[in-house]
C-alpha cells in the first residue's frame, strides 16, 4: 500500500533509530563544554562537512561532546585542533583529494573510510584506509542508541535537534538485488539528509584508537538499564 498507492517507502518502526531514542541519550552538559581528553573526530563529506567529535568511555560506550557542520576544510583543521582530536576518520567520497590532503597534514591518526557491500567480519585497516561493510557498521550505530548506557550526547540544542533528525532518517530495510537475492540494507526515504548518521558510523571506527578506563567500564555495566545481549566490536 505504502509503495504502490502512497508512493513512499514503508519502514518498520523498530528498524530505525527514533528521535526520542536520540534525545534519551542527551545529558545535562552543554555542547561547548571543555573536553580535557583526547577525542575522535569523524567527518561525512557533502556540501558541508558534518563532524561528530567525542570520546570512548568503555569497551563499547561513547560520549559525543560536539556535533558541528564545517563550511570549509580549513575550519575542519581548526575544530580538530581545538578538541584535541587524536583519531580521525573521514568519508572517502566525494572529495577524496581533500580528505587525503587533510590526512597528510594533520598531526593525529587519520583514516579514510570506504563502505563495502560484500565484505563481512569487521573492518579492514590498511595504508590509511579503513574498509567496512556498510550494513554492519550501520547496525553498530543503531545499537548504541537502542541500548541504554551506550551513548551519551550533550544537552538538547538546535544542532542536536538536527543531529536527531538526520540519525532518525535512515532505516534497515529488506531489499531485493538485481540477482533476485534478498538482503538487508540501510536506506533513506525521499533523499532526506542522513549525514550525521554516517558521521556517527565513522566515529565508532575512530574510537578504536582511543583508550578508556576499565574501571569506568565496570561501573557503567552495573548501571545498564537493558541487559539484552548484543555484539561488542
Amino acid at each position: 500500500f505504502w509503495n504502490s498507492v502512497i508512493g513512499k517507502p514503508y519502514i518498520e518502526f523498530e528498524d530505525k533509530v527514533t528521535k526520542q531514542e536520540v534525545y534519551n541519550c542527551c545529558s545535562h552538559y552543554p555542547m561547548n563544554s571543555d573536553c580535557k581528553e583526547q577525542t575522535a573526530m569523524c567527518v561525512d563529506v557533502g556540501k558541508v562537512l558534518h563532524c561528530t567529535i567525542g570520546i570512548r568511555t568503555g569497551r563499547d560506550s561513547y560520549r559525543i561532546v560536539k556535533v558541528h557542520r564545517c563550511n570549509t576544510w580549513e575550519e575542519l583543521y581548526v575544530i580538530a585542533n581545538a578538541y584535541n582530536c587524536r583519531s580521525v576518520v573521514i568519508d572517502c567520497a566525494p572529495e577524496r583529494h581533500k580528505a587525503k590532503e587533510f590526512q597528510q597534514h594533520y598531526r593525529g591518526i587519520v583514516h579514510l573510510c570506504e563502505y563495502n557491500f560484500s565484505m563481512s567480519g569487521g573492518e579492514n585497516w590498511n595504508n590509511g584506509v579503513v574498509r567496512v561493510n556498510r550494513t554492519e557498521i550501520c547496525d553498530r550505530t543503531t545499537s548504541v542508541f537502542k541500548y541504554a548506557g551506550k551513548m551519551m550526547l550533550p544537552m538538547r540544542c538546535s544542532e542536536i535537534d538536527q543531529y536527531a533528525y538526520e540519525v532518525s532518517n535512515t532505516a534497515r530495510k529488506l531489499v531485493t538485488g538485481n540477482n533476485g537475492v534478498n538482503f538487508y540494507s540501510y536506506i533513506t526515504p525521499n533523499d532526506a539528509p542522513d549525514h550525521y548518521f554516517h558521521s556517527t558510523n565513522y566515529f565508532l571506527l575512530a574510537c578504536k584508537f582511543l583508550n578508556y578506563s576499565s574501571l569506568d567500564d565496570m561501573r557503567r555495566n552495573k548501571n545498564l538499564q537493558n541487559d539484552t545481549p548484543y555484539t561488542i566490536f
